[in-house]
C-alpha cells in the first residue's frame, strides 16, 4: 500500500511517521491484502490537533476519518480505530452477499 504522511503547518516526525505506517498498515491489511493508497494529514485546530485518514481500498471504494486529541498520536489513533470498524462493516457486508448469492443459487 502506497502511504503519505502530511502535515499542515506542522512537523511530522520520524517516530509518528513509524507509528502511522505500522499501525495503519496493519489494520488494513487485517481485511484487505490488497489496499491501493493511504492518505494521512495532520494539522492544527486550536489547542488540539487533527487527524485525518483516506484509505482507497478499491475502486470507488474510499474510507475516510477524522478525529480531534490534544496530541497527534491520540488523534491518529482514534481516527484509526474509527477506520477498523470501517473496514471491519464494509467486508462483513461484501460477505454477506456472497453468502446469500451462495443460497440463492441452491434453492
Amino acid at each position: 500500500m502506497k502511504l503519505s504522511i502530511k502535515g499542515k503547518q506542522l512537523d511530522v516526525g520520524d517516530s509518528l511517521k513509524a507509528h502511522v505506517v505500522s499501525s495503519l498498515e496493519n489494520r488494513v491489511e487485517k481485511y484487505f491484502n490488497s489496499a491501493l493508497e493511504g492518505v494521512v494529514h495532520f494539522s492544527r485546530e486550536g489547542q488540539s490537533f487533527r487527524a485525518d485518514i483516506a484509505v482507497h481500498i478499491a475502486h470507488n471504494i474510499l474510507i475516510q476519518s477524522h478525529s480531534l486529541a490534544s496530541d497527534p498520536y491520540g488523534a491518529f489513533d482514534s481516527a484509526n480505530s474509527k477506520v477498523a470498524t470501517q473496514l471491519r462493516r464494509h467486508k462483513r457486508r461484501l460477505h454477506d452477499r456472497k453468502r446469500g448469492k451462495r443460497e440463492m443459487d441452491d434453492v
